[in-house]
């Protein structure tokens, strides 16, 4: 697996994904999987924008400390660790019905989860798990 930061060149796009502006971090088998994992996951209806910069293994210690390292999911399994997007417990809470089917918000690392432009948090995953 390789771990990827990757920059974009948001200068013509009209909608920026809620936390991309200071990029992505992704761990994929190479390249052309994480471009893929991003369209699937991030860009559904829209191009890549272009990409500014990426680093392939990037240390993650020397990401930005307040931003990016509190906030990010795990980078040792495939997918996209930042912004982090919560994967199971996402899941589990359409599960049981606590989130639409359909919801296409985030999952913090905080373990609050939100609108997809991240204007609302809807609650705790904590929360959630503790009953």
């Amino acid at each position: 697996m390789k771990i990827y930061w990757i920059e974009f060149d948001f200068k013509e796009y009209k909608s920026i994904p809620p936390g991309l502006i200071i990029g992505c971090g992704i761990t994929t088998f190479d390249y052309s999987d994480a471009l893929s994992i991003l369209k699937t996951n991030i860009f559904k209806r829209e191009e890549i924008p272009p990409i500014k910069h990426q680093i392939e293994n990037v240390d993650i210690s020397e990401l930005d400390i307040n931003h990016v390292i509190p906030n990010m999911g795990q980078s040792n399994i495939r997918g996209i660790w930042f912004p982090f997007e919560g994967g199971e417990a996402l899941h589990a809470l359409k599960a049981d019905n606590l989130l639409p089917a359909n919801f296409q918000g985030w999952i913090r690392a905080d373990g609050s989860y939100w609108s997809p432009g991240g204007q609302t948090c809807y609650g705790y995953i904590s929360d959630y798990f503790s009953h």
